[in-house]
């Protein structure tokens, strides 16, 4: 499959476990492998060494014995099962390799100072209005 950024990720190389799903579903759900369980190594995904400690960081609950980790038992179907564990992995690797770009602060436009010190004066006028006043 491949990610945002036009590489390939080697999905077929992950390991498949299929197992009974859990919750309701009764005799199907119990008696069907249907839960699917992909397990890709980190060395196969062919990432640099920086990208891999970034997954690393930020993946790491779902990360056992080096190899990332996607469970998917939503549907009735194990190709179904499947191919939404593949696209989730493909997110979360995805999401995970994303960097947002670097924000360069600005100084307010002269149109909103202005707008703000009115709001200001404008509730501060408001409290001044409600107070009780005891010269009278």
């Amino acid at each position: 499959m491949r990610l945002a950024d036009g590489r390939y990720l080697p999905v077929e190389r992950a390991t498949m476990h299929a197992t009974t799903g859990s919750g309701p579903g009764g005799q199907h759900r119990n008696r069907s492998h249907t839960r699917v369980e992909l397990r890709l190594p980190l060395a196969m995904m062919g990432l640099t060494p920086a990208e891999l400690d970034r997954i690393r960081n930020l993946l790491h609950q779902r990360i056992i014995d080096d190899a990332l980790v996607v469970r998917a038992g939503e549907q009735r179907s194990q190709h179904q099962n499947r191919v939404a564990a593949e696209e989730r992995m493909v997110k979360l690797i995805d999401g995970a390799l994303r960097r947002d770009p670097h924000r360069i602060s600005t100084r307010p436009t002269k149109g909103s100072q202005e707008r703000r010190l009115q709001e200001k004066q404008r509730q501060a006028k408001r409290k001044q209005e409600r107070r009780v006043s005891f010269d009278d």
